[in-house]
């Protein structure tokens, strides 16, 4: 029988989400909660989770994280650190990603990697209905709040279903995600550098076509001055680079070998 984790989110809907680990059957979950200060609450709830979850079901091994379920790349981040570590750990894994309990960003995130990873996403909805009288309470609390700034996300990504990034996709995202180059050629001679090889017409092409992937993909962005190339990570792009890297961590510190080191 294939491994099953669930990676949930969690808000402050503890028996939705409690449904939500007692129905998937999984023998490992990751409980994230928000990292935001104001959101400590979150952190208690994922704890009373924890407690239930070990008292009441035998055998399935929680695992604690946070991320700042505001920001895009953080959120990615968290949801690629553990997909990443489980298929690295067990190729057949089955991985669910909840989204009972979190936020609009984050559910946009568990779309777009659920369709490239090929995986599953649960939801629980409330069983009672909103009453009148509670929509109006809402409406009265939230009428005058004029929002943030406007935050754009990009539209699904065009990832691979399945088998979302190979090695040197891994490589190069790792590479741009906390450095940044005053070319693709400089780039690949820092790539082959980490090789311990002189970048041949060959290799300088084969990483060409994955930063060519890649920005078809629309985890990097590219721009063109004069005849030089600049490439810089989109934010999903940041997010899953500092998944993969954080990921790595975890597998080394298991003695297990990841795909790329964690400090590519």
């Amino acid at each position: 029988m294939a491994r099953k984790v669930l990676i949930a989110p969690v808000g402050i809907y503890k028996q939705r989400v409690w449904k939500s680990i007692v129905r998937s059957g999984a023998d490992k979950v990751y409980l994230i909660s928000d990292s935001k200060p104001d959101y400590e609450i979150t952190a208690d709830v994922a704890h009373e989770l924890e407690e239930q979850t070990r008292t009441n079901l035998t055998g399935i091994s929680i695992v604690r994280r946070e991320a700042d379920f505001a920001d895009i790349r953080d959120i990615y981040r968290a949801f690629v650190a553990a997909i990443e570590r489980e298929r690295a750990e067990n190729p057949y894994v089955e991985i669910t990603l909840d989204a009972t309990s979190t936020t609009k960003e984050a559910y946009f995130a568990a779309c777009n990697l659920a369709i490239s990873y090929d995986l599953e996403i649960s939801y629980v909805p409330g069983a009672k209905k909103t009453s009148e009288k509670i929509v109006r309470q809402r409406f009265e609390m939230e009428k005058g709040d004029p929002g943030g700034q406007i935050r754009k996300m990009l539209p699904t990504l065009w990832i691979p279903k399945g088998n979302p990034l190979r090695e040197d996709h891994m490589r190069v995202l790792c590479k741009i995600v906390d450095n940044s180059y005053n070319s693709i050629n400089d780039l690949v001679e820092n790539l082959g550098k980490d090789e311990g090889v002189v970048p041949s017409d060959a290799y300088k092409k084969r990483f060409l076509r994955s930063i060519l992937d890649l920005e078809q993909m629309r985890l990097v962005r590219s721009k063109e001055i004069g005849r030089v190339k600049l490439i810089a990570p989109t934010d999903e792009g940041k997010g899953i680079a500092r998944g993969i890297k954080e990921a790595a961590r975890d597998l080394e510190r298991n003695g297990i070998k990841p795909v790329i080191t964690s400090h590519p």
